[in-house]
């Protein structure tokens, strides 16, 4: 019995996991097809990245995500601005945050590209 509740819970949870383990990715998805503001599937997804084990990094742009109306707004910007300069960010945190940063309406060609680059 206890071995079957076990296995429910791995089951249940393993979505959360994957989303961990690639939310970058995911974000990065997300992003490539962004015009305006996150739908509301891309803010379900956005949930869950948030609800599981990724990065503070991860789920700070998460969260700026949701917000975005067209660009990301100036306290929005601080924060990214600081995942940029900070030396603890993985590249492809900062891959996110720079595209993030200088968008207008939607990512910009130059960032589209890198964003792609985090896409399996």
């Amino acid at each position: 019995m206890k071995l079957k509740l076990i296995i429910v819970l791995m089951i249940s949870l393993f979505p959360c996991f994957t989303i961990a383990e690639n939310a970058s990715s995911v974000m990065a998805n997300i992003l490539v097809e962004f015009n305006h503001f996150a739908s509301p599937t891309d803010k379900e997804t956005i949930a869950k990245i948030l609800a599981s084990g990724a990065s503070a990094d991860e789920k700070m742009l998460s969260e700026i995500i949701t917000r975005i109306a067209h660009q990301p707004g100036e306290d929005d910007k601080i924060e990214l601005q600081r995942i940029l300069s900070s030396k603890d960010s993985s590249d492809d945190v900062k891959i996110i945050a720079e595209a993030i940063f200088n968008m207008n309406h939607r990512p910009q060609d130059n960032d589209l590209q890198a964003l792609k680059s985090l896409i399996p």
